[in-house]
C-alpha cells in the first residue's frame, strides 16, 4: 500500500477544522494536537529510514487522536475514543482520506490511551508502528503539562479535596501514563522527564 500523501492546502483546511472542533479548556486544547502530531511527523520520518512506516498517516491520527473530547468532563476516559473513531467516519472523507488510510488513522485513535493490543491490525500479535508512535507521543506529553493547570483542572472536578489528595492522584495517573508507553526507545526518551514531574509533583503536596 502506498503511503498517504496530503496536499498542502487539504493538510492546512484539516487542521483548521480540528482546530474549530477541539474543545477549548487548560486540558482539553488544540495546541496538544498540533504538538503530537507534529512529533509524530517527525519520529516516524526518523523511523522510516529503517523501517516501514507512514509519517503522514501517523501525523494525522496524532491531529485528531483527541477529537472525541467535550468541554464536559467525562468520568470514563475512554469515552473520548469511541466518540473520536465515530467522528472521523464523516470527517476524514471530507478531506480525501478514504479507505485503508480511513480504517488505520482510526485504527490509531481507537488503541492510543495504552490500548495498543485491541488494535484490529495486529501484525502476529504486535500493533502496528504507526499506533505504537501515536499511543506513545501522546503519553510523553503528560509529563510537559504545567503543574499548576493540572492541579486547578483536578480540583474543579471534585472540588474540596485537600492538595495532597489531588495531587496524590495526579501522581498515581502519570505512573499510569508511563507504562502506557510501549516502546523502549519512547520509554528511555520519556523517563527523565517522567521522573522530573513526579519530582516537581511531590514538592507541590
Amino acid at each position: 500500500m502506498e503511503k498517504l500523501l496530503i496536499k498542502k492546502d487539504i493538510r492546512r483546511s484539516l487542521y483548521s477544522k480540528v482546530k474549530e472542533l477541539t474543545p477549548h479548556s487548560d486540558i482539553y486544547f488544540s495546541d496538544h494536537l498540533i504538538l503530537v502530531s507534529g512529533n509524530c511527523l517527525h519520529y516516524a520520518r526518523e523511523f522510516e529510514k529503517n523501517v516501514d512506516v507512514d509519517p503522514v498517516l501517523c501525523e494525522i491520527a496524532g491531529l485528531v487522536h483527541d477529537i472525541g473530547y467535550t468541554e464536559k468532563y467525562e468520568e470514563i476516559e475512554g469515552d473520548h475514543i469511541i466518540r473520536g473513531v465515530s467522528l472521523l467516519e464523516n470527517l476524514l472523507p471530507k478531506f480525501g482520506i478514504t479507505g485503508y488510510y480511513l480504517e488505520k488513522i482510526k485504527d490509531c485513535v481507537y488503541t492510543h490511551d495504552g490500548n495498543l493490543n485491541r488494535s484490529n491490525c495486529l501484525i502476529k500479535g504486535q500493533p502496528p508502528l504507526e499506533n505504537i508512535i501515536v499511543n506513545d507521543i501522546d503519553s510523553i506529553c503528560l509529563f510537559e503539562w504545567p503543574i499548576k493547570s493540572l492541579i486547578e483542572f483536578s480540583n474543579r472536578l471534585r472540588p474540596g479535596r485537600p492538595i495532597k489528595e489531588i495531587i496524590t492522584g495526579i501522581i498515581e495517573h502519570t505512573h499510569k501514563t508511563f507504562d502506557y508507553i510501549y516502546y523502549e526507545y519512547f520509554k528511555e526518551l520519556a523517563k527523565t522527564k517522567y521522573e522530573k514531574f513526579v519530582r516537581e509533583l511531590e514538592k507541590s503536596k
